[in-house]
C-alpha cells in the first residue's frame, strides 16, 4: 500500500457503498505468474476471502483477502486440500449467499497460506462485480455454525495466518470472525 494507491484510484473507479465485513467472500481479480515464474498471465476473477481492511497513508479503502479457487475439478473430483486450505461446504449451514443469485456453485477453498494472502485496494481493477449486482459480494462464511470456527482456526494455525497479517499490516490482526 503506497504511492501507487492514489493513480490506481484515478485510473478505476471506487467501488461504492460499504466495505464488505470481515468473513464476506468477494470475487476478485487476482494476477498470477506462470509456473515457470516468468510473465504475469492474464487476471482470472476468483472467489476471495476478505480478512480485514486497511488504508493507505491517502485514506485509499483495502481489503486484505486470501484467495479462492472451486474445492472440485473440472473433471468432478475433488482438488487437493492442503493444511492451510480452509473449505466452505455450500449447504452446509456455514455459508450465507448475498443477494437472489447463488454465485458459488461449488464447495470453495481458500489458501490461508502467505503466497495467497493480497492486499488489493477496494477498486473495479481488482473486484467485480456481478451482472446485475451493485458489490463484488457473494456471499458470507457463518463462523458461529458448527464446526466452522475451528475448521478456520485449524488452516490459519498451519498457515501462521496471524504472523501473515501482522507483516501485511504491521500490526496484530484484531481477530477474524469475533
Amino acid at each position: 500500500m503506497g504511492k501507487d494507491a492514489a493513480a490506481t484510484t484515478e485510473q478505476f473507479a471506487i467501488i461504492p457503498g460499504k466495505l464488505p465485513d470481515i468473513g464476506t467472500i468477494v470475487w476478485c481479480y487476482v494476477n498470477y505468474t506462470s509456473t515457470t515464474g516468468g510473465s504475469i498471465r492474464h487476471a482470472l476473477r476468483h472467489p476471495a476471502l476478505v480478512l480485514d481492511h486497511a488504508k493507505d497513508e491517502s485514506a485509499v479503502d483495502y481489503l486484505v483477502i486470501a484467495g479462492g479457487a472451486s474445492a472440485v475439478e473440472k473433471d468432478g473430483s475433488a482438488r487437493r486440500l492442503y493444511s492451510s486450505d480452509f473449505v466452505v461446504r455450500i449447504g452446509s449451514g456455514g455459508y450465507k449467499r448475498h443477494g437472489g443469485i447463488d454465485q458459488l456453485t461449488h464447495d470453495t477453498k481458500f489458501s490461508l497460506a502467505q503466497k495467497d494472502i493480497f492486499v488489493l485496494p477496494y477498486t473495479q481493477q481488482f473486484f467485480y462485480c456481478y451482472p446485475g449486482m451493485n458489490s463484488p459480494r457473494v456471499g458470507t462464511v457463518i463462523f458461529e455454525h458448527q464446526g466452522v470456527r475451528q475448521k478456520f482456526d485449524t488452516a490459519a494455525l498451519a498457515a501462521n495466518l496471524e504472523k501473515t497479517l501482522a507483516d501485511v499490516l504491521g500490526e496484530p490482526p484484531p481477530g477474524l470472525g469475533d
